[in-house]
């Protein structure tokens, strides 16, 4: 039995993602969000984090 078992469903989850304005941080934070959960997101580039939450409802 694995130690952290796979998450299959997202919907209703909160997931907190650091460095989230651009690269990986914010594609990871952008299917997370398509996936259902609620993301919180933080960054030092906070325009682009403004930015993001525009564009993701609910972030």
């Amino acid at each position: 039995m694995p130690l952290n078992p796979k998450l299959k469903d997202w919907a209703g989850r909160s997931v907190w993602l650091i460095g989230a304005s651009s690269g990986i941080g914010r594609a990871t934070a952008s299917a997370l969000h398509a996936a259902g959960a609620r993301v919180i997101v933080s960054a030092r580039q906070a325009d682009l984090l403004d930015e993001f939450a525009r564009s993701h409802p609910g972030s």
